[in-house]
């Protein structure tokens, strides 16, 4: 069989063959052979109460996923295991539509489904409990104007509260080990800034670009790291130690070469467009969330 080829039936879009096996897929509604499939005609041919389909792997097994989009079921089957997987997503209309309400697993011979995870949500859709993995965890919600603060409580005890700015993430701690962790989001001229306190002394920052891609990085033991990136695919990074003994990392089609000439390092640095102020200012959080 060739490799590296999807192949879809043109008027449902669904997926029929691949380089990894064949399928077979059934559909309510859209198969002329289903029950469903005149009053689904009638409604503009266009919505496909099911969908069920089987892959005959190479080797012979088979893997199987099915969706019912009145029930909002979805199942699959792990082929190495025959283990089947099930998650129920809530239908009925409202703030909560599409999200997932409950995931269970069936061993390959088992009769009976096994609870994994169970989510329940407030009139608002937002998410208040999830049952699972021997343990309760409850989130409260509260509102203040333009921020809004959701707590996350296992088994009753306080373990993670996230802070939102007209829904944007601005603050998140987290309770481990007794020593509160707290992480802070900013946003500045299309880069995200995040900054780690742990018991309120600062600990690193970070940058990301508006891709995605990390341009810095420091700590609070004195290591820096410099970022760019080329569009020839050249990846660089200049890692400034407190020792003074920085390096320049120059990364291409997965080769590396180490550059430690101070003038070359120089003359790096003279060139970045990426050394502002958003680097001055993440040294100047060196100390205290409360500085």
């Amino acid at each position: 069989m060739d490799r590296g080829f999807l192949a879809w039936e043109a008027r449902s879009g669904f997926l029929v063959e691949d380089s990894g096996g064949d399928y077979t897929v059934t559909s309510k509604g859209l198969d002329p052979e289903q029950p469903d499939f005149a009053e689904n005609q009638s409604k503009g041919g266009i919505a496909p109460y099911s969908v069920r389909i089987e892959k005959q792997l190479e080797d012979g097994s088979l893997e199987l996923w099915s969706y019912n989009y009145r029930t909002g079921v979805r199942e699959r089957t792990d082929s190495s295991t025959g283990e089947v997987f099930r998650e129920t997503f809530i239908v009925s209309p409202g703030p909560a539509y599409g999200e997932l309400r409950r995931r269970e697993k069936k061993g390959a011979s088992a009769e009976s489904w096994k609870l994994i995870e169970q989510r329940a949500y407030n009139p608002d859709g937002r998410l208040i409990r999830v049952i699972g993995g021997n343990e309760v965890r409850e989130l409260v919600w509260e509102e203040r104007g333009e921020f809004s603060r959701v707590q996350e409580f296992v088994e009753g005890e306080l373990t993670k509260e996230r802070v939102f700015e007209n829904g944007r993430r601005v603050r998140t701690t987290e309770w481990g080990e007794g020593k509160p962790t707290t992480y802070t989001y900013e946003l500045e001229g299309g880069q995200e800034i995040v900054r780690q306190f742990v018991e309120g002394e600062w600990q690193w920052t970070r940058i990301w670009n508006s891709s995605g891609r990390i341009v810095y990085g420091n700590n609070n033991e004195g290591f820096e790291s410099i970022f760019r990136y080329g569009s020839d695919g050249i990846r660089e990074v200049l890692q400034k130690r407190p020792d003074g003994k920085d390096f320049l990392v120059r990364t291409s089609e997965g080769e590396s070469v180490r550059i430690t000439d101070p003038e070359k390092i120089s003359a790096w640095l003279s060139d970045q467009t990426l050394t502002g102020s958003h680097f001055r200012k993440a040294w100047m959080f060196e100390g205290s969330m409360n500085d």
